[in-house]
């Protein structure tokens, strides 16, 4: 079954959350950061439900298992 998300206080189905993923960088001669080559070679944690979610329309803060909305 596919999962469905849903804010419980507004209704609204778009959110935003976290996602940790790899980038290349130019870097300096001293190893450090200039600029960003690429935005995302690799996701290595995707949002999930234990993770904090918030609402795009109302702001409602909470984890995703917060806006499940039926089923597994």
């Amino acid at each position: 079954m596919i999962k469905k998300y849903q804010c419980p206080k507004c209704g609204e189905k778009t959110f935003s959350s976290t996602a940790y993923v790899t980038q290349d960088w130019m870097l300096n001669d001293h190893g450090e950061f200039m600029e960003s080559i690429s935005n995302c070679i690799d996701v290595t944690h995707r949002p999930n439900d234990d993770v904090l979610w918030q609402c795009l329309s109302c702001e409602y803060n909470a984890t995703g298992s917060k806006f499940r909305v039926g089923g597994d």
